[in-house]
């Protein structure tokens, strides 16, 4: 089966033209095509900064496929064009872990060598390696199971 890849490009301020993204969406493109990968769709957002995450409309539309099933691989520039906060990249994390999404992939320079990571190899590095953000999962996973039971106990 040909894995279905969204691809999200972003740059950061008002001052930085379009090229950023063009650079980040050619290199992309061809990471697609170089590993056989079908690309579903590109999810942009120009002049928004990786500190927010609400206000950011591709990347809510990026999170709103895989609970569709529309893409099996993220791929971004760097990682840090998904975000720069740690709760931010948390939820990240978790929503593609969820939805099956089984890899988030980076590419990286210009020759779009392929750098892929797991989820699980990335949640087991954040355990042992990064513990704030561990602790920082391990709240939102709380605070997600208490929304979801209370929602069960509002239909009983």
């Amino acid at each position: 089966m040909i894995k279905r890849v969204a691809l999200y490009a972003r740059y950061s301020t008002d001052q930085q033209n379009l090229a950023p993204i063009e650079t980040q969406v050619h290199l992309g493109t061809a990471f697609v095509e170089k590993h056989g990968r079908r690309l579903h769709e590109v999810y942009v957002d120009a002049g928004v900064s990786g500190a927010s995450f609400e206000t950011r409309p591709g990347l809510q539309s990026m999170l709103s496929e895989p609970c569709q099933g529309a893409f099996d691989v993220l791929l971004c520039l760097t990682l840090d064009r998904l975000s720069r906060d740690l709760e931010h990249s948390a939820r990240i994390l978790k929503l593609l872990h969820f939805h099956e999404v089984v890899e988030l992939c980076t590419v990286h320079g210009g020759t779009a060598e392929r750098r892929v990571s797991r989820l699980s190899a990335v949640e087991d590095h954040v355990q042992h390696e990064v513990p704030e953000l561990r602790i920082v999962m391990d709240e939102l996973w709380m605070r997600a199971r208490r929304e979801q039971q209370r929602r069960f106990l509002r239909k009983v």
